[in-house]
């Protein structure tokens, strides 16, 4: 299976079930946020980003416009958001 295809269909069936858990359970956002408030939490949601960022953009960096372009940004976003949410404290970066 091509990897921007298997990409696709996992960040595709991701988004699903993880818009579908938070539609049906909206106490779980505010829980979400409360926890990103907590340092410790915090860190290790930066670690996974940068993670699953690097991960995306190693075996996926195709800056063509296509389907391929959106797995691509859903890569470099997350390693960003990883980076700044380790960079800056969380009193100066609001999720």
């Amino acid at each position: 299976m091509d990897v921007s295809f298997f990409l696709a269909k996992f960040w595709g069936w991701y988004l699903i079930v993880f818009f579908l858990i938070l539609s049906l359970n909206p106490k779980r956002i505010k829980q979400i946020f409360d926890d990103l408030k907590d340092e410790k939490f915090l860190i290790l949601f930066a670690f996974l980003a940068i993670i699953v960022g690097l991960i995306n953009i190693l075996f996926h960096n195709i800056w063509e416009l296509s389907y391929k372009f959106i797995i691509t940004m859903i890569g470099w976003l997350a390693l960003i958001e990883g980076c700044c949410c380790l960079y800056f404290q969380s009193k100066q970066f609001p999720l």
